[in-house]
């Protein structure tokens, strides 16, 4: 008996050090396709048998090609009913306010129990909303798009927000199949599928009737926001008009300095998208009674083409919509080239207003801002 539990006592230790030895590892990358100005992100979906934390480093054989691991992000999981579960990656580097709400309402438990109501095989799987029919919402109300040049609707599993008008995101959002360009700085783009692709293919072939609508349910069992060890994104970039072959090699490590390496080819072509504008963020502007004031509008392009700028009455002229109607007393004026803003309260007007302004390349790809304007007292004589 007493040596029976010396042996067992010594396979249990040498099972324990063989898995804090083991190799860890991450799924085989395939040669990849770069589109030049339109940066990828990779999942780096790793797996390490001790269970240690894992960092992932990357090199490229040519300057052509920049590679970055991000780090500092949150992750979300999604455990779906009947499906398995999904793990994003969430930008929150880049797109905070998106990445903040949905985190929130995750925490909240807002997720729970609701359906992807709408599945289109071959482009998205939407949900987020509690009524199930793609009218609905949280009680946190909406909030502004917000879009950054590297996130780019390129690939599947691009976490995104779904709206039904500009800068109206709440809680809605939907996963691509494939590459969705003409949602490109129309749709905030805020995570990324790292694991759990099987999962998100069987959803999309699921049977769907009217609307879209699967016909049996497809469920949120839950939705939670963690701090994913084990899994990355790398992300490639190569600059606008580059052309090339790339071998880019990526390193996993374990704490116990364990590693695996994994050379895979980068193709970089030309980029045939030419994406919209969007409107830089811009600050509440203030000044003082019946006081003029002026503000640069700018204008992010990922090509560099110049963009349109649209003050309400340029809006009206070319049949867009004005998200709001400025005060009659709150007069303003901006360059339709330059993007120059002349803001003007007159009739002694104080208080909190709002204007609107916009970016646009044709009237079919408007970014839109809402800006408000904060008028204080007249200043006083020397």
């Amino acid at each position: 008996m007493h040596r029976a539990r010396k042996t067992t006592g010594l396979l249990l230790a040498l099972t324990i050090a063989s898995s804090l030895g083991a190799q860890p590892t991450f799924q085989t990358i395939p040669q990849t396709t770069l589109l030049a100005g339109s940066p990828i992100h990779i999942p780096l979906d790793g797996r390490n048998p001790s269970g240690q934390a894992l960092s992932f480093t990357a090199v490229s054989s040519d300057p052509l090609v920049t590679p970055k691991v991000l780090t500092g992000n949150r992750s979300l999981r999604i455990r779906v009913a009947d499906f398995g579960v999904m793990v994003f990656e969430l930008f929150d580097g880049r797109v905070r306010r998106a990445t903040n709400r949905i985190v929130t309402l995750a925490t909240n438990g807002f997720y729970n129990g609701i359906i992807f109501h709408r599945v289109i095989n071959d482009f998205v799987l939407q949900g987020g909303d509690p009524t199930g029919t793609g009218a609905g919402g949280s009680t946190l109300g909406s909030f502004n798009d917000k879009f950054h040049v590297d996130l780019q609707h390129n690939r599947t599993g691009l976490l995104s927000m779904a709206k039904s008008r500009d800068d109206s995101n709440d809680s809605q959002f939907f996963i691509t199949e494939g590459p969705q360009r003409h949602l490109d700085f129309n749709h905030s783009i805020f995570g990324i599928l790292v694991e759990g692709e099987a999962v998100r293919q069987r959803i999309s072939n699921v049977a769907t009737g009217p609307d879209d609508r699967p016909i049996t349910d497809v469920v949120m069992e839950s939705v939670e926001s963690f701090i994913d060890s084990q899994n990355a994104v790398l992300m490639l970039k190569a600059p606008e008009g580059a052309t090339g072959t790339v071998d880019i090699t990526v390193t996993v490590r374990n704490a116990s300095g364990a590693e695996t390496q994994q050379t895979f080819r980068v193709n970089v072509t030309p980029d045939l998208v030419n994406s919209p504008p969007f409107l830089a963020e811009i600050a509440e502007i203030q000044t003082p009674v019946n006081t003029a004031v002026t503000y640069q509008l700018i204008a992010r392009d990922v090509e560099g083409d110049p963009a349109l700028f649209l003050d309400q009455d340029s809006m009206a002229a070319n049949g867009l919509q004005v998200p709001v109607v400025a005060n009659e007393n709150l007069q303003y004026v901006v360059d339709f080239n330059t993007g120059f803003m002349t803001v003007t309260p007159t009739n002694g007007l104080s208080g909190r207003h709002q204007i609107s302004v916009a970016t646009a390349m044709n009237i079919n790809a408007v970014d839109y801002q809402v800006v408000p304007v904060v008028i204080g007292p007249a200043p006083e004589n020397p």
